[in-house]
């Protein structure tokens, strides 16, 4: 579901939603322009057939051989043919071509033919026509055409010819279910007349531009996706680059800029703000933790005095009254020394300054050793233990057993009477893998999303019962984070809680030397703690 809601994805299929419209638009235009095209193309060819045959007189076995030259032009070009009709002014049938459709009729037709819309005659012709408006003697006689026959007036003497003009032709299609037909109607002052042509050729090349467009416009919309997730690619790697930095930039590496030597000018403006950005961020960072690593720093001084002058009072207490008061304020003041000493720990690993002494360590006696302290300190718990032998890990012996003891600690305090506590310890991948579980008092509360926040503690109502100021985890997992390790809660459900510590380990290293290599240097030990 996620790449449904990728940005790159939505550019692409905007890119090929815009240009289908385009292509569907084409398409549909060109289709129309080349049937329109091919339409007034037959057209200029019925009317390059059909006006011969209405301005001028044709003998009587004119229409047998105009049949004959059509179907004989039809079989020799093996195409669809012509076809025509002829009839008089009013409607009669005077003469059909063989294959003329049978659902085509005069009144399909129109006939008959609106006379009233005859062309004009031509400016040379005009003399043909009689002006009523001059004597007779002052009348221009016309000039008889070669092909005009005579006409004669009841009988009388032959007169001039008469002069003979087409009407204005009307075109139509007509389809009879199984063929279609490009019609031209036209006609003069004695016959009306309908060519038609066979549309069959030219549906054909039509179906054949469709089906070119049909198989074509996917292949191109498939390519324009392609070129457009390609295109999308391209115009959001400065943003790939701008997150690539952002992911590498944390509380130790704040150093870190976008560099915009070779940015685009669409996204100057924008680097140049994440860098403003992230200078105000170091510099306030820096300011906040040297204040913590001062305050700790400063703190501890005093608080040491303090205590060494408690302790003097403890011993010079004239009553034993005023000694209990005496090594309750001691009590406090060393739990204020801790405090303080965790929260310089903190400052030291929010700017990376936390300095390990490594040593090799075995990591299987040391949870032994504490689980023996377990059991004394919490007799009433139930202690579940599967540890692996011989597992060795580099690390600083005082930071590591502090984390180990924060984990048991931690587990015993936030228990029930009479519950449980797992703890294992085995090798997987190359690092040690330690999970610690225990059972909860009914109705604690915990959010795993504040679990490792800085003095969040999981039951504030038990809060005063249970020492502890919330640094405890949040302090683990940097020095967790130090050791090229990991501090995970893995289970949080009703009534029960585990956390997962993984470190490097040199178990192969063991199992590979009968005695155990001494006095490693630096370079060696950030080899080997790699796993």
């Amino acid at each position: 579901m996620k790449i449904l809601r990728s940005f790159k994805l939505k550019i692409a299929l905007g890119l090929v939603l815009f240009t289908s419209l385009i292509l569907l638009g084409y398409s549909a235009l060109f289709l129309s322009t080349t049937q329109r095209i091919g339409l007034e193309r037959m057209n200029r060819e019925l009317v390059a057939m059909g006006e011969p045959q209405v301005n001028r007189f044709h003998p009587a076995d004119h229409w047998n051989r105009l049949d004959e030259s059509l179907r004989s032009l039809r079989e020799d070009s093996n195409k669809g043919g012509y076809e025509f009709r002829v009839c008089t002014p009013a409607g009669a049938p005077i003469y059909a071509s063989r294959h003329w459709p049978t659902n085509v009729t005069e009144k399909t037709l129109g006939f008959p033919y609106p006379v009233h819309t005859p062309f004009e005659p031509p400016p040379d012709e005009r003399p043909f026509y009689r002006d009523t408006r001059l004597p007779p003697g002052d009348r221009p006689r016309p000039r008889p055409r070669p092909d005009a026959p005579p006409f004669s007036r009841e009988g009388g003497p032959p007169d001039e010819p008469r002069p003979l003009h087409h009407f204005t032709p009307r075109f139509m299609t007509i389809t009879d279910g199984h063929q279609s037909w490009r019609m031209m109607i036209t006609g003069n002052s004695r016959i009306s007349f309908a060519l038609a042509m066979d549309l069959a050729d030219f549906q054909s090349e039509l179906r054949s531009v469709q089906t070119l467009f049909t198989l074509t416009i996917p292949i191109a919309l498939f390519l324009l996706a392609t070129g457009g997730w390609l295109l999308a690619g391209q115009a959001l790697r400065p943003i790939r680059k701008l997150t690539r930095v952002a992911r590498q930039i944390s509380a130790k590496d704040l150093h870190q800029r976008v560099p915009d030597s070779k940015a685009d000018p669409e996204f100057e403006e924008l680097i140049n703000i994440l860098n403003g950005m992230l200078d105000r961020l170091e510099a306030s960072f820096q300011q906040a933790t040297r204040f913590s690593a001062d305050a700790a720093h400063e703190l501890n001084t005093p608080l040491t005095i303090l205590q060494g002058q408690i302790e003097q009072a403890i011993q010079n207490a004239p009553t034993e009254a005023d000694q209990r008061v005496y090594a309750e304020l001691l009590e406090e003041v060393q739990r204020l020394k801790n405090i303080v000493r965790k929260l310089l720990m903190i400052a030291k690993a929010d700017t990376g300054q936390l300095k390990l002494n490594l040593e090799r360590i075995d990591l299987s006696r040391e949870i032994e050793d504490l689980l023996h302290d377990a059991d004394v300190l919490a007799p009433g718990l139930k202690i579940e233990r599967q540890l692996s032998p011989r597992i060795v890990v580099m690390a600083d012996p005082d930071l590591l057993k502090q984390v180990l003891q924060n984990l048991l600690s931690n587990a015993i305090k936030y228990n029930r009477p009479e519950g449980v506590i797992q703890i294992s310890l085995s090798h997987e991948n190359g690092e040690a893998r330690i999970r610690v579980g225990n059972t909860t008092p009914p109705g604690i509360t915990i959010d795993d999303t504040l679990l490792f926040t800085r003095f969040y503690r999981g039951d504030s109502s038990r809060s005063r019962q249970i020492e502890g100021v919330g640094l405890g985890l949040s302090l683990s997992r940097e020095i967790v984070h130090a050791h090229h390790g990991s501090l995970v809660l893995t289970e949080s459900k009703e009534g029960w809680i585990a956390f997962t510590l993984t470190l490097p380990s040199l178990i192969s290293q063991v199992t590979r030397n009968s005695s155990p290599t001494v006095g490693l240097e630096l370079r060696d030990i950030r080899r080997l703690d790699t796993g």
